[in-house]
């Protein structure tokens, strides 16, 4: 079982033993500070990027990770929001590839759809 959700959500678990013990791993937002940190959100991004349909990116390069990671805060949920917009976006436009451009109109809209 998995369960998502906010640091709010954490005070089910504390008040709820049996919750508590099927709940044991957290993940943590990836930290740009940390090498390590830095170093797997790029490889999630190359593997994002190699699994689209579209021709390679480069969304795991410096530049453009550290936007991804800006625009996203290194929370997996939105990384993922924001590259699946991107990829329906370049997609859409018959793009071969995803652009720094792209990737700004999808985090526009991923912000329009969150008000």
């Amino acid at each position: 079982m998995v369960l998502f959700g906010t640091d709010e959500c954490l005070g089910i678990l504390k008040v709820n033993e049996q919750l508590r013990r099927r709940f044991r791993v957290r993940l943590e937002p990836y930290d740009w500070r940390i090498k390590e940190s830095r170093q797997a959100f790029r490889r999630l991004l190359k593997e994002l990027d190699l699994a689209s349909k579209l021709k390679y990116s480069g969304l795991s390069a410096a530049d453009t990770a550290l936007l991804i990671y800006q625009a996203a805060s290194g929370l997996i949920g939105y990384i993922m929001d924001l590259v699946r917009e991107a990829i329906y976006i370049a997609q859409r436009d018959n793009a071969p590839h995803i652009t720094h451009d792209v990737l700004s109109v999808a985090f526009a809209r991923g912000r329009r759809l969150d008000s």
